[in-house]
């Protein structure tokens, strides 16, 4: 018996994702397999049952395809479904509903609604809990508008009930104007689009107490559109001693174009985040440099800080170099790590420079050049990355 019950298990398992179904050799009769197209769904206090997927009279229907894990932690693959309703009239309203296995048969639960006639993405189900992405229209916008605005909602089971997470609620802004109005090629126009981030929005996580970093990231994902938040999403954009480093966007098709728009909005949403006070992009993965920050006017002497990864190091230290305008080397000196450095995480650093300006270049413009140690020196291996700085005569 239980090489027959695991054969049934599987065969579940197998239905929930999208599999033709399989066979037994086995004489006796199996029990129902599961499958969330065959199942009674709750919708208020009304009960409707689903055959291949929908209702008999075809107004209530699965929409994609249902979504495998295990929801009550029975260590059997439960599902997740979205479900859409049209009662007639112009409105299709979206749900999310969850299916119980037991034993093969599958128990539908109450549905709970996403939205009326919004745009889903899709769902997921995660340490037991069901994610949904959608995208939905913004605040007063009619029922008309397109969907633009990305949205998730958070579910898991309660007993036989499910239920909306409550998490922490993450405000935002987007705008209320078009962005090729300001950003097309012709127009680029940046500052004008930032006046327009206006439009009050939230997002929520199901995290209570999320930290800078997942807030970022939150924020980011409800804020953002298009090739902007294809792009970001796909990027570690990390959070470290308040400032928010976003890695270099390359080979990004229309950068300038969509940067136009994508910057100001996120620089203006991220710097709403308590605790995050700058936003650098183009930054490196392996070091962070806390100061001086680009564009600084620095004396002698000059120390500077960060944290870099413990593959930068060698023997506890990496080779810094002030350059002036012209070229010339103003002054050298050794980032030390100030605690262990045989790691691959972000260890701190610092270093001390002390130097004489060039008085007899014109500019005061120079650039601190922070080099991996290379002990290997093969060319693969070297990395480095370059801050501007504004040396005081």
């Amino acid at each position: 018996m239980e090489k027959k019950y695991k054969f049934v298990v599987l065969c579940s398992a197998l239905l929930v994702l999208g599999g033709a179904g399989c066979s037994s050799s086995a004489a006796v009769a199996q029990p129902a397999l599961f499958s969330p197209l065959n199942a009674t769904y709750t919708f208020e206090n009304a009960k409707i049952p689903l055959v291949n997927g929908q209702s008999t009279d075809g107004t209530t229907k699965i929409f994609g395809q249902p979504v495998a894990g295990d929801l009550n932690g029975d260590g059997v693959l439960d599902a997740a479904v979205i479900i859409t309703q049209n009662p007639g009239g112009s409105g299709t309203f979206y749900y999310v509903a969850s299916t119980i296995n037991a034993a093969g048969i599958a128990s539908g639960t109450n549905a709970i609604l996403l939205g009326d006639r919004i745009t889903p993405q899709n769902i997921t189900i995660s340490n037991g809990e069901i994610i949904a992405n959608y995208v939905d229209r913004k605040p007063a916008e009619p029922m008309t508008a397109s969907p633009s605005i990305g949205a998730r909602m958070y579910l898991k089971l309660n007993g036989l009930t499910l239920t909306k997470i409550t998490g922490s609620t993450i405000p935002y802004v987007v705008s209320n104007g078009d962005a090729l109005k300001y950003c097309n090629g012709a127009d680029m126009d940046s500052a004008g689009y930032k006046k327009t981030l206006t439009v009050e929005m939230t997002t929520s996580t199901a995290l209570m107490n999320p930290t800078v970093a997942q807030r970022a990231t939150a924020t980011i994902a409800a804020a953002t559109t298009g090739m902007c938040h294809t792009t970001l999403m796909s990027l570690p954009i990390t959070v470290s001693k308040g400032v928010a480093y976003i890695p270099p966007v390359d080979a990004w098709a229309g950068v300038s174009i969509t940067m136009c728009s994508c910057q100001p909005l996120v620089e203006t949403n991220l710097l709403r985040i308590p605790g995050i006070t700058r936003v650098e992009w183009n930054a490196s993965d392996m070091i962070h440099v806390d100061s001086p920050i680009p564009g600084a006017t620095i004396t002698s002497p000059l120390t500077v800080s960060g944290e870099a990864r413990g593959t930068w190091f060698f023997e506890a230290s990496f080779p810094i170099t002030l350059i002036g305008v012209d070229g010339k080397i103003i002054a050298q000196g050794i980032g030390k790590a100030d605690s262990n450095w045989m790691t691959k995480e972000f260890v701190p650093f610092s270093a001390t420079l002390n130097f004489m300006p060039n008085t007899t270049v014109s500019s005061n413009k120079g650039t601190l050049i922070l080099k991996k140690d290379n002990p290997s020196g093969l060319v693969a291996n070297d990395d480095s990355i370059e801050i501007p700085v504004v040396i005081q005569k």
